[in-house]
């Protein structure tokens, strides 16, 4: 049975523009940067904080805010 995840891969074209998106934009802390060789790298991002909330409430379902 899982129990908990210790990391999910997420693939990516560019991995600048996805470390720049990630912690500059959403804020995550960056826990791993190390070079793998061939221009690759291995990056760990984290968030901060990550709530999940239900998505409806007793009286329906959540608004959507306007952005």
């Amino acid at each position: 049975m899982i129990t908990n995840v210790a990391s999910a891969v997420l693939y990516v074209g560019d991995q600048e523009e996805a470390l720049a998106f990630y912690r500059d934009t959403l804020g995550f802390d960056v826990v791993a940067d190390a070079d793998m060789g061939e221009g690759a790298r291995w990056i760990g991002v984290s968030p901060r904080r990550l709530v999940l909330s239900p998505a409806r409430t007793p009286a329906g379902p959540r608004p959507v805010p306007a952005s």
